[in-house]
């Protein structure tokens, strides 16, 4: 007997718990990739994504003038993040510097 692993692994995933940390990793993968269309590329490698708690992405700055780029594009960060995963996924970012 065959089954489709399309349809066991979200099935097992949802079993195991941890479908909400594997969002989580996906969120900041996606933000890791974006940044480049925010950011030049030198600056962009400054900025990595933590986690995300609470519906709030942490991002991590190591040049402030990074996070002075990101901070007005926030809220077009977020709505791309909720586009790709879903509404209310991301309500807000919050740079560490």
């Amino acid at each position: 007997m065959f089954y489709n692993l399309k349809s066991l692994l979200p099935k097992s995933i949802k079993r195991a718990g941890i479908a909400s940390r594997l969002k989580d990793k996906q969120v900041t993968d996606f933000f890791n990739k974006a940044k480049f269309g925010f950011l030049n590329a030198e600056l962009a490698n400054g900025v990595r994504p933590m986690y995300l708690r609470n519906k709030i992405l942490y991002v991590a700055s190591l040049s402030s003038v990074a996070a002075e780029r990101l901070e007005p594009r926030q809220a077009e960060i977020a709505e791309g993040i909720n586009k790709k995963f879903g509404p209310g996924t991301v309500k807000k970012i919050k740079l560490i510097t």
